[in-house]
């Protein structure tokens, strides 16, 4: 017999399939640039009518291939970004 108990909301990190607002914000990229990217093919991104969506294994590849920055210290000990 099926019960009425609310299903429990997963956290956005335990998501497997993320919906271009997830993907946004766990990238901390804009929607523009996310669509930029699936565009541009550095992004996979799944249609399912008018939705789209990209998996969590496929947002963490493209992360894991984006350029890193890094802090680097000069003779003054100020802090610089380098990308």
């Amino acid at each position: 017999m099926p019960t009425n108990r609310p299903i429990a909301k997963l956290r956005l990190h335990d998501k497997l399939v993320l919906t271009v607002p997830e993907a946004c914000a766990l990238a901390d990229i804009g929607r523009t640039k996310l669509y930029e990217e699936v565009n541009a093919g550095r992004l996979v991104a799944h249609k399912r009518g008018m939705r789209t969506f990209i998996t969590r294994a496929e947002l963490d590849r493209y992360l894991e291939s984006s350029p890193r920055k890094s802090v680097v210290k000069n003779q003054n000990e100020e802090e610089k970004l380098l990308w």
